[in-house]
């Protein structure tokens, strides 16, 4: 169920947000900082992924009053630090069979399509924008559509019986054609974000656990790939809260908590573990969403299989 709004509450004294809590609140976490403002940097020679976190990091707010239970200027606990876990996240996303929620009719976004070799494997929180292209059955979508195309023609008097069946037919083959098109454009678009911006980030976070560190990327190049990945997570952590019960400023908190993680809690050796496990759960979270889009194309194709002569056969109106 959409979330019912937040009760106002009065106080006698409103309590004012420390700039740096408001300003990621805004932007729900994600640090959009100019690379040449941060200073320390020389942009011709190469920067570490956790060197620029760390930065950005001191950036934000002053490092004095930070530490593995709390980060002050951001208005942080450890609770805050438990919902902003990869753990906690990721429980938001992709759901087990013997998960207690999936006993609740009311999951919002969640795909678990279950086909041969697939039974057994987790569902998975889907993004909004997603959602619509994977969700729907081909079996439901060609019963929806050829009633369409029948209501559409039930006045045409100018095509047989026979002849508005076979439109029907084709109507049904182009919808489910149509469907796995978009899967597939979306199938392309998630492997070519694990290619181009988690593996990069990964391997150059990887790099600087590594005894001999070495940095691969200037400072604007590291910084891109940093900011769409900041962008890509906090939109992550918005779908794993849709079947949360909590609160707008409960949701505030983690998105700083996730900030403080990759940015401003521990050394660059632990800044770079941090961003490798957020960079692995992102991971993980796109293969799961291509396993449900490889179920469904596989169902796709049976089902079009019924539809597949009406495709072939010559149309009245054919040169």
């Amino acid at each position: 169920m959409p979330r019912l709004p937040q009760p106002p509450t009065f106080t006698q004294e409103t309590l004012q947000l420390y700039p740096a809590v408001a300003e990621l609140d805004a932007s729900r976490g994600v640090i959009a900082t100019p690379v040449d403002e941060l200073g320390g940097l020389d942009p011709a020679k190469r920067v570490t992924l956790a060197r620029l976190a760390g930065l950005h990091g001191r950036y934000i707010s002053p490092l004095d009053d930070v530490s593995e239970t709390h980060d002050a200027p951001l208005e942080l606990l450890p609770e805050d630090f438990a919902n902003g876990s990869v753990e906690n996240i990721q429980n938001g996303l992709i759901i087990y069979s013997w998960d207690d929620r999936l006993r609740h009719p009311g999951l919002e976004q969640f795909i678990r399509i279950h086909g041969r070799g697939n039974w057994g494997m987790p569902g998975v929180v889907f993004p909004s924008n997603e959602f619509k292209t994977v969700a729907r059955s081909p079996r439901d979508l060609a019963a929806h559509t050829m009633a369409q195309t029948r209501e559409a023609n039930k006045d045409n008097t100018a095509e047989s019986d026979e002849e508005i069946e076979a439109k029907v037919g084709r109507s049904a083959g182009h919808a489910i054609l149509g469907k796995m098109t978009e899967m597939k454009k979306l199938d392309d678009a998630m492997e070519l974000k694990r290619a181009t911006l988690l593996m990069p980030l990964m391997r150059e976070a990887h790099s600087n656990l590594t005894r001999h560190w070495q940095a691969h990327y200037l400072p604007k190049n590291i910084d891109a790939l940093r900011k769409q990945y900041d962008e890509e997570l906090h939109d992550t952590i918005e779908t794993a809260a849709i079947n949360a019960d909590v609160s707008r400023a409960v949701l505030n908190a983690t998105h700083r908590a996730v900030t403080s993680n990759l940015y401003r809690r521990g050394s660059s050796r632990e800044l770079a573990q941090n961003w490798v496990a957020y960079l692995r759960m992102s991971r993980e979270y796109i293969q799961a969403r291509r396993r449900e889009i490889a179920a469904s194309g596989k169902l796709c194709t049976q089902e079009l299989q019924l539809y597949q002569q009406f495709l072939d056969a010559p149309t009245r109106n054919a040169a």
